[in-house]
């Protein structure tokens, strides 16, 4: 039997179909008949969109692609038009071989030309985008369709599988084919720095894509799953770590800590994370997404403010200060730093002052990258000093690898710092997640930014 979910998809070929075999391009315009009867070689048919047929008005008739298939190939039994247009269209769409069915009884099969009919019709609603503020580029990379006739979003995870969300009924999910993870597959190529996170729902994993571009997402499509993931981490041998990121509600809390204890006892480091909670009354991360969409958030927006005034602070600072003409270049490790008194007030500014000028950095750098390690912290304090030493130096300043090693030291501190608020901030109260509280810290924060570097 064949799906008639398939029939109507091959229908939808018809505009390609005249393009390519008929060399009928420019559709706003008539072409001739393709009535081998009619024999007016005028321009008289038009391709109608809203109808997925070709009509002339000259003699009445109309066809839909399977009737042009009859005309063109000779072909009068209705299956083998089917499989010719599925030979036709073999470059493009990968032909069902397994039995299509009509009804809903599970039958393993390829929905291959199923996931491309829909991504092409993606572009026929703005769920996605404006419901639920998942970015639009990620409906590429993911090859994210929709289904009209059902109004389902179509998610596919593999050739076989795929997962739906209807777009008028809320909380409506169906899936198909065996149960998958979404994104699996980066379970398989791993290093001790990979850093996955695991969320619920793909609506969830797409969001945090959304925020993040960078971030490796992996949904469990339901927390039955959670055996799967073990199994597939376990075969792979993962080397990295994981962020359990599910939902907030008393299931996803209970869920997140059982889960992390499972992947302990594999060895493989797990921690939970706390974005949901910051956002009040958020249940999961699409509806923190949203909320935080929905306002400027104060405190975010005053944390970039204090990073780019210490930035310009910075600057002013190495490029602009007493004259330095009496000092030479050193690039002799710990010989400037040694050679400093302990209670002296040059120990003070050029040896804790150059520490504590990094602090920020260190600081910062942690925070807006969210890592668990120091590895990239530490590369761009490296990074940032060498290169103010030197500019230092190409514009007539000194150079002095103390000075970096005291830098790298301060970003170190900052990261450290970064570390223990992040722990504090985990085991605080509820109102100190609050927007409020959060905002009079980025302010406090702020001035105390300012303050210490032009003190120094």
């Amino acid at each position: 039997m064949i799906d008639e979910v398939d029939i109507t998809r091959y229908k939808y070929y018809l505009k390609e179909y005249l393009n390519r075999y008929h060399n009928i391009s420019d559709f706003r315009k008539a072409f001739r008949c393709l009535n081998p009867n009619h024999e007016d070689r005028h321009p008289s048919m038009y391709y109608s969109t809203k109808y997925n047929i070709c009509k002339c008005f000259s003699c009445g008739k109309s066809y839909d692609i399977f009737d042009l298939i009859k005309i063109d190939y000779g072909l009068t039994n209705f299956r083998e038009q089917y499989n010719k247009l599925a030979e036709l269209f073999n470059e493009e769409y990968k032909q069902v071989n397994t039995e299509i069915i009509l009804n809903d009884n599970y039958v393993e099969k390829d929905y291959s030309s199923y996931f491309n009919y829909c991504f092409r019709k993606i572009g026929n609603t703005s769920y996605l985008i404006s419901t639920r503020g998942i970015a639009e580029h990620l409906q590429i990379k993911y090859r994210i369709g929709y289904d009209e006739e059902r109004s389902l979003i179509i998610f596919p995870i593999n050739e076989k599988s795929y997962f739906a969300r209807s777009t008028i009924n809320k909380g409506k999910y169906k899936s198909k084919g065996t149960s998958y993870l979404f994104n699996e597959k980066l379970l398989q190529e791993s290093t001790p720095n990979t850093l996955i996170y695991i969320t619920e729902s793909i609506i969830d994993a797409l969001s945090l894509e959304t925020i993040n571009s960078d971030l490796k997402v992996i949904s469990l499509n339901g927390t039955t799953n959670i055996k799967r993931l073990l199994l597939l981490a376990k075969e792979n041998n993962y080397k990295g770590s994981f962020i359990i990121a599910l939902d907030n509600d008393s299931v996803g809390k209970t869920t997140s800590e059982l889960l992390k204890l499972q992947l302990n006892s594999l060895n493989i480091p797990s921690y939970v994370n706390s974005l949901i909670s910051t956002v009040d009354g958020a249940k999961d991360i699409n509806e923190a997404l949203i909320k935080n969409k929905e306002k400027m958030v104060l405190y975010k927006e005053l944390l970039m403010l204090s990073f780019i005034i210490y930035i310009l602070c910075l600057f002013q600072v190495v490029t602009f200060q007493d004259d330095t003409s009496w000092a030479s270049n050193n690039f002799v490790p710990f010989r400037e730093i040694l050679r400093y008194n302990i209670t002296s007030k040059l120990f003070i500014k050029n040896v804790l002052g150059n520490m504590i000028m990094f602090m920020p950095f260190g600081l910062f750098a942690s925070l807006y990258l969210k890592v668990e390690k120091i590895n990239l912290p530490l590369m761009l304090t490296v990074i940032a000093s060498v290169s103010i030493e030197t500019v230092q130096l190409v514009i007539g300043r000194v150079f002095d690898v103390d000075d970096i090693i005291l830098n790298l030291l301060g970003g170190i501190f900052g990261y450290v710092i970064y570390k223990i608020l992040k722990g504090i901030g985990e085991k605080l109260p509820k109102f100190c997640h609050s927007e409020w509280f959060l905002n009079v810290l980025a302010i406090i924060t702020l001035i105390v930014i300012v303050s210490t570097v032009y003190l120094i």
